[in-house]
């Protein structure tokens, strides 16, 4: 490598700095020169580099604010569905209960056995006679007697049915979509 001698005019604190460097590697002034020559133009050639990649870190933790703020929009969202799947499902259970309720004061037939009267509740639900526990379906229940009443009872607790099942089946369909 053939080599070439450059001269320049420093400043003192220059060629203090290039003494330390020089006793730091432990070779000459004129070679600790030619050193943090070399460097700075390397770095000096590397400044584009450099800066794409000052760029890219900016980029990036815009991006990751963005990713956070969206995260934190996620979770609010998530908990006002649980909040609001809260309150549906309350409403359900006191819909449900209110069934229950209409269907125990409901009276729909009387127990062939022992001839007390029957709920809805005892005739659909639990299909046994409260009394004597003898096993009763509406057929084996109807009161030749009284056919209007019971049909009407028997539509209006069908009805009631059908009305929390299509309320359950719409909000189990909202809350999966």
């Amino acid at each position: 490598m053939k080599q070439k001698a450059i001269y320049f005019r420093a400043s003192p604190e220059l060629a203090s700095r290039v003494k330390e460097q020089a006793a730091k590697k432990g070779v000459s002034a004129s070679a600790a020169v030619a050193e943090l020559v070399e460097v700075g133009l390397e770095f000096v050639d590397k400044q584009g580099t450099i800066e794409d990649l000052k760029k890219s870190l900016e980029q990036e933790r815009h991006a990751r604010s963005i990713a956070e703020g969206e995260v934190q929009r996620l979770r609010r969202e998530k908990q006002q569905i649980q909040e609001e799947t809260g309150r549906n499902l309350r409403m359900l259970q006191d819909s449900y209960n209110g069934l229950l309720g209409h269907l125990r004061v409901t009276d729909l037939a009387v127990c062939p056995s022992c001839r007390q009267i029957l709920s809805a509740y005892d005739v659909i639900i639990q299909r046994r006679c409260s009394q004597c526990s003898i096993a009763v379906s509406l057929g084996s229940v109807a009161d030749p007697q009284r056919p209007g009443p019971l049909i009407r009872d028997l539509l209006a607790v069908v009805g009631g049915i059908a009305v929390f099942a299509g309320i359950v089946n719409a909000l189990s369909n909202r809350d999966s979509a």
